[in-house]
């Protein structure tokens, strides 16, 4: 039978088809051993074989009293005595193992097999779910105490650990041992006395910090600044202030010997070494210069002229000086005398007092209605009173203020101006009112019945042509001439 190996364990009869892969290699069989030993294992440890001799046994062998050629058999494993014959021959096993069939009839559903689909859907669904074992959950949360976790592996605390100890070291790495380090040392400034290149920097200190620690350029402007101050720009150096002190290095000696010359405040000029050419210096003149310099009230009279009258005191009676009101003064005007103000001038009154007499000035108002007597008009009132001209937009009755003013119609409509009943508008007599269309809107000038306009009561024209003037006339009490550009009064 080629290909089949059958072996005897335990009283079963175990059958192989073809032989199996090697195993791992291994010490093999152990040397020794004589003609019919068997080797066996002698413990559980591996490798561990020895030749031993077989069971003991007559090695024949008794079948049933009736056998078939070919059938398989079975031996006690301990005497070697056949004990029963199999119903199948080696032949029957061998075909067996060789066929391609289903010879044990296994349906799909004992294999596994989901003929309903149902394992299909199921697994479909598996697949399809987010995290179906909870792996991903899972994966997340112990990723995320991971990530936040200090140190999770213990390396930090290792490399401190490791670092410390290696800091801690003597002499861990000598300096020919790291790389560069001589050449970077070289470049480096000796603590003691360093000499310093390039541009370093340092903090600045405070301002008014006195200590040993290093002053920055900063610190040095800023001190600088504050010794300065606000002084003038023209002040602001040594040598400025050395020229304003007249390069003097004894200034101050010769200031305090300049003021030794000067005379005393205290002394009231009597510490005068020539008092008469301190006058003559001040430009007084000789009777001045004389009366500083005599002794006594008398002399200086006497050089004033003055006669016995100076010695008098001021009264009434005889002995005595004349004072204003004295009735021995004649010739004077008496305070009885009054002067008073009439026409244009008011005020005045007795010569017991300063008296003011006042011209009345006329206001605008009192230049247009001319009515007043007892004003001056003055140019400003009557600039004020007499503008160039208005601007008329709407219909308006003139007015005393209109009298004198060019009426500027300027409208794209119509416009009426109306005159009044002197009983509502006093015009003053023989004023006039000026007047202009500048305007496309017709302008018509319309008296009120009782005034007459041309002769007619109540009579009514317009201005034929645009930019064309007119001039209404008071001629009397409500009666009014136009003249111009203007139709016919009807």
């Amino acid at each position: 039978m080629s290909g089949i190996e059958v072996q005897v364990v335990d009283q079963v009869v175990q059958v192989y088809e073809g032989m199996g892969p090697d195993g791992p290699p291994g010490q093999g069989l152990p040397s020794g051993g004589t003609t019919g030993q068997q080797p066996r294992k002698a413990s559980n440890m591996d490798y561990d074989v020895e030749w031993v001799d077989p069971p003991a046994g007559s090695g024949d062998v008794v079948g049933p009293a009736v056998s078939v050629d070919d059938r398989l058999a079975g031996f006690n494993g301990t005497t070697g005595k056949l004990l029963r014959q199999g119903t199948k021959t080696l032949a029957q096993v061998a075909t067996h193992l060789d066929s391609t069939a289903n010879p044990h009839g296994t349906t799909a559903v004992q294999v596994g097999a989901d003929p309903t689909g149902t394992a299909a859907a199921a697994v479909a669904a598996h697949a399809g779910a987010a995290d179906p074992h909870a792996d991903r959950a899972f994966a997340t949360a112990a990723v995320a105490a991971h990530a936040g976790a200090v140190d999770p592996h213990a390396d930090r605390a290792f490399a401190t650990a490791a670092v410390a100890a290696h800091a801690a070291a003597a002499g861990a790495h000598e300096m020919a041992g790291v790389n560069g380090l001589a050449a970077a040392l070289a470049l480096l400034a000796p603590l003691l006395s360093p000499a310093l290149t390039g541009n370093p920097t340092a903090p600045t200190q405070s301002a008014g910090n006195s200590s040993t620690r290093l002053a920055t350029t900063a610190f040095v402007a800023q001190a600088l600044a504050d010794l300065i101050g606000s002084v003038p720009g023209t002040l602001d150096t040594l040598d400025e202030l050395a020229a304003a002190l007249g390069d003097d290095p004894n200034f101050a000696a010769t200031i305090a010997a300049s003021i030794a010359t000067k005379l005393a405040k205290a002394s009231n000029l009597s510490d005068l070494t020539d008092a008469a050419a301190a006058l003559t210096n001040l430009g007084g003149s000789t009777l001045g210069k004389a009366i500083f310099a005599v002794a006594s009230a008398a002399a200086a009279r006497t050089l004033l002229q003055l006669g016995g009258a100076a010695l008098l005191a001021v009264g009434t009676t005889a002995g005595t000086v004349a004072a204003g009101d004295d009735a021995r003064i004649t010739g004077a005007v008496p305070s009885t005398r009054t002067v008073a103000g009439a026409g244009l001038v008011t005020g005045g009154g007795d010569l017991s007092a300063n008296r003011t007499l006042t011209v009345g000035a006329a206001s605008a108002a009192d230049v247009n209605t001319g009515t007043s007597a007892a004003v001056a008009m003055t140019p400003a009132s009557y600039k004020d009173s007499t503008p160039f001209y208005v601007d008329v937009a709407a219909d308006k009755t003139l007015q005393i203020a209109d009298a004198n003013v060019n009426q500027r119609v300027n409208s794209a409509s119509a416009i009426v101006l109306t005159l009044a009943l002197n009983a509502t508008v006093a015009y003053p007599a023989r004023c006039v009112f000026p007047g202009k269309r500048s305007g496309a809107g017709t302008v018509t000038i319309d008296a009120v019945a009782g005034v007459t306009l041309n002769g007619v009561n109540g009579g009514s024209c317009t201005v034929n042509t645009r930019y064309q003037g007119f001039l209404i006339e008071n001629v009397g009490v409500d009666a009014f001439e136009i003249s111009g550009d203007v139709s016919a009064v009807a």
